[in-house]
């Protein structure tokens, strides 16, 4: 059993501290290579498994270990729906970029899928239906209005009356989506360690432990310094993550989710086929484990200073707090499932997108300099799919992203 982690710790179900071990060596001396990818995370990962798809030659450097960046904090889930409603981002972007974007994140949940069967990862991938809902009438009135922008572009979904929600869930409900397959569920730590895996087997190098601190142009592409050695490449790949915003504060905005697992459950009622649940009315997630557990993330808050605390206040006492919260929360919801207790409760730093979308492109300044920063409810659609541009874009020179991802 885990004991209840503070803000210090930050385990998720799917991190355990042999994960904090490196599995791969550090930068020892100069290395040349065609294609650096600086990064390990999902986004970094799926580049270099795109690209040695490709037959390219690929070496994957990161500051810490493989995985141990978001996807440690993360809740494992994969949504067609991440990120801004769509008639939200019909107003950011315009009508034809948003209606691309769904038509992309459906795209990548089968995406998803295929790799996972392709690496014979065991990171309990299951696809879900995936339940958006709202508990008030004004919100009501608007996600009634999203759900008819999404039907009649033809998205599988359908609309859930106030009666029906009754039927299905024990939670209050004015109405709500059930997005059939529209998502996902699995273990990020554990699909990114298989990912790196099959990176190695299939000839791509990966090195622990080796931050990047510079990238300069040269004559045959670029150099990397690290603290005493230095990579040459022909092309790079910045896939950093959240770790861009202290380069980038204008990007992003760093909050803190709060997320509490309960004890293995026996019996779900009130909670049909333990689908992915979204609310409306705020940011957070409800998913099972394959252990039989709940896992509910909520409760957003200021992001965590340097010296541990959200504001004036002190993070171990707001902790206790927003656990607290979330447990009462889930008794509410779920009064037909017998004895919910929490087993501990972890915070994750989240990095929310400006726009709620990921950042893809080439570099304007430096040809062969690539960035993909996938973060917030849209990350793991925007590394699937933000991958799979960069790779056409090196490999095929088309391909380019959608401008609207541009930084």
């Amino acid at each position: 059993m885990k004991q209840n982690q503070i803000w210090g710790s930050g385990l998720s179900p799917f991190f355990q501290p042999e994960d904090f071990l490196p599995s791969h060596p550090s930068v020892k001396e100069d290395l040349e290579t065609e294609i650096l990818v600086i990064g390990a995370g999902l986004s970094g990962l799926l580049c270099a498994y795109e690209l040695l798809k490709e037959g390219r030659s690929v070496t994957v450097v990161t500051a810490n270990t493989v995985g141990d960046g978001a996807c440690r904090f993360s809740s494992g889930i994969i949504s067609a729906d991440g990120g801004p409603d769509l008639l939200r981002l019909k107003e950011l972007i315009g009508q034809e970029n948003a209606v691309g974007w769904y038509r992309f994140a459906l795209a990548a949940v089968e995406q998803m899928e295929k790799i996972v069967a392709d690496t014979g990862s065991k990171c309990d991938f299951k696809r879900r239906d995936q339940f958006y809902y709202t508990a008030s009438r004004r919100e009501g009135e608007i996600l009634r209005e999203e759900y008819y922008a999404r039907h009649h572009l033809g998205l599988d979904c359908r609309w859930m009356s106030e009666e029906e929600c009754r039927e299905e869930f024990s939670f209050p409900c004015v109405g709500g989506m059930m997005m059939k397959d529209g998502g996902g569920e699995f273990n990020p730590v554990k699909f990114c360690r298989d990912l790196a895996d099959w990176i190695t087997l299939h000839g791509g190098e990966i090195y622990e432990g080796s931050r990047v601190d510079t990238i300069e142009a040269c004559a045959d592409g670029f150099v990397c310094r690290l603290s005493t050695k230095k990579i040459t490449a022909k092309k790079v790949i910045d896939a950093r993550g959240g770790e861009v915003l202290q380069k980038r504060p204008q990007l992003g905005q760093r909050v803190t989710v709060f997320s509490v697992v309960t004890e293995p459950i026996s019996v779900f009622r009130g909670w049909k086929d333990c689908c992915l649940i979204k609310n409306h009315d705020e940011l957070s997630y409800l998913r099972t484990t394959p252990d039989g557990r709940i896992l509910y993330s909520g409760q957003v808050t200021s992001a965590l200073t340097p010296e541990g605390r959200f504001g004036r206040w002190d993070a171990n006492a707001v902790c206790r707090v927003k656990y607290k919260n979330l447990t009462a929360e889930l008794e509410e919801m779920f009064f037909g499932i017998p004895r919910i207790k929490q087993e501990y409760g972890f915070t994750q730093g989240l990095v929310l997108p400006k726009k709620g979308l990921p950042y893809v492109g080439q570099d304007l300044q430096w040809q062969g300099l690539y960035y993909l920063y996938a973060f917030g409810e849209s990350g793991m659609a925007g590394a699937l799919l933000g991958s799979s541009w960069i790779r056409r874009m090196i490999c095929d020179g088309r391909g380019n992203a959608p401008k609207y991802l541009s930084l």
